[in-house]
């Protein structure tokens, strides 16, 4: 029983520490800007909801230095995000998001 205890003890550190080592921009790994369409912003949860370039839907946080920039986007716009991947290419987290360059400018 005191086995049991210990792992689940352990996991809900895990869960509660993993989003805020992504939130402070502690998960390295590489980054690229990316081009999307924003769906939805839920600043109390830090994350952004968006379509990429291919139409995919994805969601990821948006990490601690880009909280301020998540404040200025609303639904519908398009902005340019730039992206940190693990190893797998997985967005981990959002490090900055900037107003698309408007066509023809």
């Amino acid at each position: 029983m005191k086995k049991i205890a210990a792992v689940l003890g352990v996991a809900a550190l895990l869960a509660v520490l993993a989003p805020l080592a992504l939130a402070a921009g502690t998960s390295g790994g590489e980054k690229h800007d990316a081009l999307v369409q924003v769906l939805s912003v839920d600043l109390e949860g830090g994350m952004l909801t968006f379509k990429n370039e291919k139409g995919e839907k994805k969601t990821a946080a948006v990490l601690k230095e880009a909280q301020s920039d998540l404040q200025k986007v609303k639904a519908g716009e398009s902005v340019v995000i730039t992206c940190l991947d693990n190893a797998n290419g997985d967005h981990t987290g959002i490090s900055a998001i900037k107003p698309a360059e408007k066509k023809g400018a």
